[in-house]
């Protein structure tokens, strides 16, 4: 339905003006979600033909390239988008989700606690930080950074059922039920 008008329209615009890399970009993020990555990056490769300094297609390009298994290419285009767009929190949230995956794991809390300075309540890097404590079996600090997203975020499932891990392995079952069922409340298709 509505993601093929949306790619029909911008092939439109396209066709009227093929050097607007805002729109190549868009076209991109659009086949991203549908699940085309080859196309998405094709897109993506577009508006970077017209745009280097797009950062936000640098975000995308390295969102693709993990996709696609090629960490370190990955890594590279996210380097590219944290040197165009330092003060963007999401662009250090995203290299540390790709660290982690590495298992560059300081590296990852790094690039976590430099998205949580550029914005204190960003639940997400929080909760991020928090997963990637509990991975590495520091459950007080993990428990600690779910806190604090679920605090900027109430409603956010996935800090609540990684909370609720923690206190599982801390010992603390009722208070885990409590988050566990908290958190399928609010997405039961997950949790």
């Amino acid at each position: 339905g509505r993601s093929d008008e949306a790619l029909a329209a911008y092939g439109r615009t396209l066709e009227i003006d093929p050097v607007l890399a805002e729109a190549h970009l868009r076209k991109g993020d659009l086949l991203a979600g549908m699940g085309r990555t080859y196309d998405a990056m094709a897109s993506c490769d577009s508006a970077l033909g017209i745009d280097g300094e797009a950062y936000r297609a640098h975000l995308l390009r390295g969102s693709l390239l993990a996709k696609m298994g090629r960490n370190d290419e990955a890594l590279a285009a996210y380097d590219r988008a944290v040197s165009l767009a330092r003060y963007d929190e999401d662009v250090h949230l995203q290299r540390g989700d790709l660290l982690a995956k590495m298992g560059r794991n300081d590296e990852a809390l790094a690039a976590y606690d430099r998205a949580i300075a550029l914005d204190g309540a960003y639940a997400k890097a929080h909760c991020r930080k928090a997963e990637l404590l509990a991975s590495l079996g520091r459950t007080d600090d993990a428990l600690y950074f779910y806190n604090r997203a679920a605090e900027f975020d109430p409603r956010y499932a996935r800090a609540l059922a990684g909370k609720g891990s923690v206190l599982v392995h801390m010992g603390r079952a009722a208070e885990s039920y409590k988050c566990y069922e908290a958190a399928h409340s609010l997405d039961p298709s997950r949790y």
